[in-house]
């Protein structure tokens, strides 16, 4: 069939060895326990396979996302997945212009039931978010809140992510900033929101 074969041995007349394209000459060890129990020679095997496994990744630039798409039902690929994949989008994302009254915003926020609104300028830039937290501190402060913009109340420049940001590395950052949601941005303008993520998305995935 003409497959390269690579022999990884310690005997010389053996058959692999003789037989091998490539070959691999491993010292020949001592067994621990006994010399009569396999366990130096696979120490020993298993670093030269780790050594070829490392060595290919690094020649063929074999990273993490490669894992991700060659074993995506797997642990690590849970591990690997990116805002991308686990985003929120289109109709999903609770979008509202900026000049909108609070009355109304309100009611796309019970509508889209994500715990926050991204506000946007008539170009559809992200110009802040308004969460359950600040209508709470709003609603301390005044009584009737009805008629007021709610651009006023926003919070600007808030913690935003790139697509191709590790779902891990999210939650990390939303846990250190107290923070439930995290809008997903154009690589192209950071004001430009492709899709929202709710913490609970990302605990259910990782854990």
């Amino acid at each position: 069939m003409k497959i390269t074969l690579i022999g990884i041995v310690s005997n010389r007349n053996s058959d692999l060895y003789k037989s091998a394209n490539i070959k691999l000459l491993v010292p020949e060890v001592e067994e621990s326990g006994y010399g009569i129990v396999p366990t130096s020679s696979t120490t020993t095997q298993l670093s030269i396979g780790d050594a070829l496994a490392i060595s290919l990744m690094i020649e063929n630039k074999f990273d993490k996302l490669d894992f991700k798409k060659f074993h995506p039902a797997g642990n690590l690929a849970k591990k690997l997945k990116t805002a991308s994949d686990i985003m929120l989008t289109g109709s999903k994302i609770p979008f509202i212009n900026e000049n909108i009254t609070m009355k109304n915003a309100l009611k796309v926020l019970d509508l889209k039931k994500q715990g926050f609104l991204v506000v946007t300028n008539k170009r559809g830039l992200t110009k802040g978010v308004f969460t359950d937290g600040d209508l709470k501190r709003l609603m301390q402060k005044r009584h009737i809140i009805n008629n007021l913009k709610i651009k006023n109340f926003i919070t600007k420049n808030p913690f935003v992510v790139k697509a191709n940001t590790l779902a891990t590395d999210i939650l990390a950052q939303m846990n250190k900033r107290k923070i439930t949601n995290v809008c997903v941005y154009d690589d192209k303008n950071k004001r430009k929101t492709i899709g929202i993520i709710h913490i609970h998305n990302l605990i259910n995935l990782i854990k």
